[in-house]
């Protein structure tokens, strides 16, 4: 289909790039909450129940570096009380995000051996706290729920964050690799709400250069992306307009040594463009 045929054009545009410059690509769905709680929807759902998107997706494309997170969410999900996604927010919770990086960690090390035994954030347990309520805003009932947070015994730390306005911002390489090493500190513990803007951390404790392409889940993902590698490169993907984030481009200009191409399952059903 035609659908397919635009993802594999896009994926492979991508790792092409990637193999280009000796970079390791992996492509990480987000899964939607009804993907990892399914038995928590409601019975009129039970007809519509049956292969998802993503596995639709990965049959049709299995070549390309797919790293599915869904089992350890779902395993996560038996070992924890505080739900790993909440009935308020459709984001996963931050131990969520957590969860999901360490698998594609695992992913990385077995594709790449010499990306073994990177950083990462060690919680020491979870709890639950209130989610932020996103479906209030758009008139429904004022509620709370809770989602998983990772808990440290001690404090994580820090790293420097540069925000930018506009993807363009990011093509003056050099000047904004030199700049996110003096931009403020934020702590490791907190996600940082991106606003679908463009951002670079630094972090000397971290270890290599990630070009991570993204949606709003990054959100989440932020503390434990920023907290494996030394720099990080982060851009939305915008695989919902008629320009894409031209990923070859920054492989070329930024030379990371890992790309990860996060986006919600949901833009599965999308057909990405194929301007730049």
């Amino acid at each position: 289909s035609e659908q397919v045929s635009a993802w594999d054009r896009y994926m492979s545009g991508i790792e092409a790039a990637a193999s280009e410059q000796g970079v390791t690509a992996l492509f990480m769905p987000a899964p939607d909450t009804w993907d990892v709680y399914s038995d928590k929807l409601p019975q009129w759902a039970d007809p519509l129940m049956g292969t998802t998107s993503l596995d639709l997706m990965r049959s049709a494309l299995p070549t390309h570096a797919w790293v599915d997170v869904r089992e350890g969410l779902r395993e996560a999900r038996e070992g924890s009380e505080a739900p790993l996604y909440s009935a308020v927010n459709p984001h996963w919770s931050p131990y969520a995000a957590h969860v999901a990086w360490n698998q594609t960690l695992s992913c990385l090390a077995a594709v790449n051996p010499q990306l073994g035994g990177l950083p990462s954030l060690t919680p020491s347990g979870v709890s639950g706290v209130d989610a932020p309520n996103e479906y209030e805003a758009l008139g429904a009932p004022a509620q709370t729920g809770p989602w998983a947070v990772p808990t440290y015994d001690q404090d994580p730390g820090n790293v420097h964050l540069l925000q930018l306005e506009s993807r363009d911002e990011l093509a003056d390489t050099a000047a904004r690799l030199a700049e996110v090493t003096a931009a403020p500190e934020v702590s490791l513990a907190n996600p940082v709400d991106f606003l679908n803007k463009p951002a670079l951390t630094y972090n000397p404790n971290g270890r290599g250069t990630a070009l991570i392409v993204r949606d709003s889940q990054g959100n989440n993902l932020g503390p434990d992306v920023a907290a494996t590698f030394e720099y990080t490169i982060q851009v939305g993907h915008a695989l919902d307009s008629e320009q894409p984030t031209d990923v070859a481009a920054l492989i070329k200009a930024y030379k990371p040594s890992v790309v990860i191409v996060e986006f919600t399952q949901r833009y599965l059903a999308l057909t990405p463009a194929a301007g730049k």
